[in-house]
């Protein structure tokens, strides 16, 4: 008896894990403690002018980048990662951005910039976590961004 109490209680903490910042916004009561929502999430380069997607929907990456999100709500951090592809589940933290470095753009709208120096060989996705607190949003089911660099 014990022992199934002890796994069902284990099964409901990984599933848990497993899908925390899975994408979806998590349901807070609390503004201060919602996850934020990310607006829109743009590459530029050293211009500040926007990095274009060729025919087959890829950013070709100069060596080195900016990665602005424009997000709603409260963050702590940002963590920015590349996705390998092929290997949709294991991403690589690129960066972070702490919550003292994002700035007001106005009508509630917030940006947070990430400076890539990006590394000689990479092809992959870029994936943007906003985390406030424990709660988190995660740019994997609104933005789909592709990028290389050979």
């Amino acid at each position: 008896m014990k022992r199934g109490c002890l796994l069902g209680i284990l099964s409901v903490m990984v599933v848990g894990i497993l899908y925390s910042c899975s994408g979806t916004r998590n349901t807070v009561v609390s503004e201060e403690i919602a996850a934020p929502s990310i607006l829109n999430i743009r590459l530029v380069n050293k211009e500040k002018e926007e990095l274009s997607r060729n025919d087959a929907g890829w950013i070709d990456l100069p060596s080195e980048c900016k990665i602005e999100v424009v997000y709603e709500g409260n963050i702590t951090r940002a963590d920015f990662f590349i996705v390998p592809t092929g290997t949709e589940s294991d991403k690589e933290l690129i960066g972070t951005v702490e919550a003292k470095d994002s700035f007001e753009l106005g009508n509630s709208e917030k940006k947070v910039i990430f400076c890539w120096k990006v590394p000689d060989s990479v092809m992959g996705n870029v994936v943007v976590i906003l985390y406030n607190d424990q709660n988190c949003t995660s740019s994997e089911a609104d933005f789909f961004i592709k990028v290389y660099k050979e």
